[in-house]
C-alpha cells in the first residue's frame, strides 16, 4: 500500500515551549530531564523572548545552511538514471554538522499568554513553514482555533489537559518532529518533481513499518537517506552506525546478473539459489555511492527480509548491516544529549 514518503533524515532538534505559567514549564523541565527523548528542549514563559530566540540571526543561517546544502546537492549530482535524477547520497553529510541540532522543528504555545496576546498571534508570526506548531487550548471548539488550523498557522491543537500526561507528550512531539522532517521532504521532492515509476520502499506502509519497528528495537536516534529506494545510515545514541540496504526485485536481479560470474566463482553453489530468491543480498557500497573499490563479494552477502506488497506485486529485500566503510568516526561526534 502506497503511502507519504518516509522522512528523508532525522536528527536530534529544538522544541520550544510557551507558557506564561512558571510552575507549568518547572514542571515539564523536570518531566524532560528524565524523558531522555532525542530533543532538546527551551522554555520560555515571555513571548517576545521566545519570538526573538526563534528569529536569531544564528538560527535563522543554520537553517539555510542545511537547506541550501540539500538543494544544492538536488542540482549538481545524480545516482540513478532509472530512478530519482537526485544524489541523496551526500544526504548524510549533515550528520557532521553541529548546527543540525539547533534546528527547531516544533514550537509548543499555549494559546491564552495573559498580556501577552494569544497563541495563535505568537505562531503567526514565525515565518518557517516547516516549523511545526502545536497550540494548546482549553476550548477546541473555538471557531478562531479552527480557521487558525485551516490557514496553516498551526499545525494542530490539543487540550491543556492532554499534553499534561507525560505518555502523550512523547506521543505529540514524536509525531511533530516526523512532520518536520517530512515537510522538509516534501520540498526536496517537488524539487525533483513528480513520483517515479520505479518502486521506492520508502512510499509503501509495509516497508515503514519495517523501517519503524527497525529504529525501536535498535534505538535509533539519527538517519538519513542514503538511495531513493530506501537505502539508509542508522545512528543509534552510542554513536554505532548501520547502514540498512534496500533493493527493489528490479535492482536485486540486475546486481545479481552483473555479478554473475564473480559471484559463481566466490560463494558455493547451494547460496545460489537463495540469492536469487531475495534471501540473501549482495551489500555493495559502490551501488550507494558509485565509487568503485576492491571488494570481497563473499563478505557483502547478507541474510535479508522480504517486504512484499501483493496489491502492487512488489518485492523489497532489506538487510542491516554494521558500517565500516561510511561513517567518518572522526567527523562526526555523538550529540551531547547522549554522551555519558
Amino acid at each position: 500500500m502506497l503511502a507519504e514518503c518516509l522522512p528523508c533524515c532525522c536528527y536530534p532538534t529544538e522544541v520550544v515551549f510557551l507558557d506564561d505559567s512558571q510552575s507549568y514549564l518547572q514542571m515539564l523541565e523536570l518531566f524532560f530531564q528524565q524523558s531522555h527523548l532525542p530533543v532538546f528542549f527551551k522554555l520560555f514563559s515571555n513571548a517576545s523572548e521566545a519570538l526573538n530566540y526563534i528569529h536569531a540571526s544564528d538560527q535563522m543561517t543554520h537553517r539555510q545552511e542545511l537547506f541550501a546544502h540539500l538543494l544544492k546537492r538536488l542540482d549538481t549530482f545524480q545516482i540513478n538514471n532509472y530512478a530519482l535524477t537526485v544524489n541523496v547520497f551526500d544526504l548524510h553529510r549533515v550528520a557532521y554538522n553541529p548546527n543540525r541540532l539547533s534546528q527547531i522543528s516544533v514550537i509548543v504555545a499555549d494559546y491564552d499568554l495573559g498580556d501577552q496576546g494569544t497563541g495563535i498571534d505568537f505562531c503567526k508570526a514565525i515565518g518557517d513553514k516547516n516549523i511545526q506548531k502545536i497550540l494548546l487550548t482549553g476550548q477546541l471548539e473555538h471557531d478562531f482555533v479552527i480557521k487558525a488550523f485551516n490557514e496553516g498557522f498551526i499545525q494542530r491543537f490539543v487540550r491543556k489537559q492532554e499534553i499534561s500526561d507525560f505518555e502523550n507528550i512523547v506521543q505529540i512531539l514524536t509525531k511533530a518532529q516526523r512532520a518536520y522532517f517530512q515537510q522538509i521532504t516534501k520540498t526536496i521532492i517537488e524539487a525533483v518533481g513528480s513520483r517515479p515509476q520505479f518502486p521506492l520502499a520508502v512510499y509503501y506502509l509495509q516497508f515503514q513499518t519495517f523501517f519503524e519497528n527497525l529504529l525501536k528495537n535498535y534505538d535509533i536516534v539519527e538517519y538519513y537517506l542514503l538511495d531513493p529506494v530506501g537505502s539508509y545510515l542508522l545512528l543509534d545514541k552510542e554513536g554505532i552506525s548501520r547502514i540498512l540496504f534496500v533493493q527493489n526485485q528490479d535492482q536485486h536481479r540486475a546486481n545479481l546478473l552483473d555479478l554473475k560470474d564473480e559471484i559463481g566463482q566466490s560463494i558455493p553453489q547451494e547460496m545460489e539459489a537463495p540469492l536469487r530468491r531475495g534471501e540473501y543480498i549482495v551489500c555493495n557500497p559502490t551501488y550507494l555511492d558509485g565509487v568503485k573499490r576492491t571488494w570481497d563479494v563473499r563478505h557483502s552477502i547478507f541474510p535479508a527480509v522480504t517486504i512484499k506488497d501483493d496489491v502492487k506485486d512488489v518485492s523489497f529485500y532489506c538487510a542491516l548491516t554494521q558500517d565500516n566503510w561510511l561513517l567518518d568516526t572522526q567527523t562526526y561526534k555523538v550529540p551531547q544529549l547522549f554522551r555519558q
